[in-house]
């Protein structure tokens, strides 16, 4: 399940990323503009992973996963519905702030895995988020071929909402919280 969550995530995050320059001259963007969409991302990953990890150690690894979905569906319809930098530049700012699925789904692996298959669970992790790299942008230039550019940010929000019912329904929460660890994120 959470193989399958983490190569459901990175497809609907790499039908976006290489697009997002060409919708931005599409929108008539500047090259100033075009530089803060791209730089924004990265940006915002690095500023709330950490809050995220430490999160996820909190309230449990499940609820950080999820939340960080909803967030990235959000994201995906903000791009689709982009008529303008301003919403653009949000969509991409939502979308780092809410990209840590990945290194929650890490953290999952090294909760439910032994010292001895733990290299292998990481391993697997890596693969489905290699999966989802090749996949998106091959998927994303297909739909915005057919359907238009907006079209792949609506089909990412989908594949969201897909990984969403698959985490609520079939991922158990790996980090159960116990009464010392319900501190605040805030106390690092």
């Amino acid at each position: 399940t959470l193989f399958f969550s983490v190569v459901l995530d990175f497809v609907s995050f790499a039908m976006i990323m290489p697009y997002v320059t060409l919708y931005g001259k599409i929108l008539h963007i500047n090259s100033i503009q075009l530089a803060l969409l791209g730089g924004i991302y990265p940006v915002m990953l690095f500023l709330c992973s950490m809050f995220w990890g430490s999160l996820s150690d909190q309230v449990g690894r499940r609820k950080i996963i999820v939340i960080n979905v909803l967030g990235s569906i959000v994201s995906c319809i903000l791009f689709a519905a982009s008529h303008h930098f301003y919403l653009l530049f949000i969509s991409r700012m939502l979308a780092g702030s809410f990209a840590a699925v990945f290194p929650t789904a890490l953290a999952y692996t090294s909760d439910v895995t032994s010292n001895e298959n733990r290299t292998n669970g990481i391993s697997l992790m890596s693969a489905a988020l290699a999966i989802g790299f090749i996949i998106g942008p091959h998927l994303g230039g297909w739909i915005s071929k057919e359907y238009g550019m907006p079209a792949i940010g609506y089909a990412a929000a989908l594949i969201g909402v897909l990984n969403c019912l698959n985490i609520l329904f079939f991922l158990k929460e790996s980090h159960p919280v116990t009464a010392s660890q319900n501190i605040s994120p805030y106390s690092m």
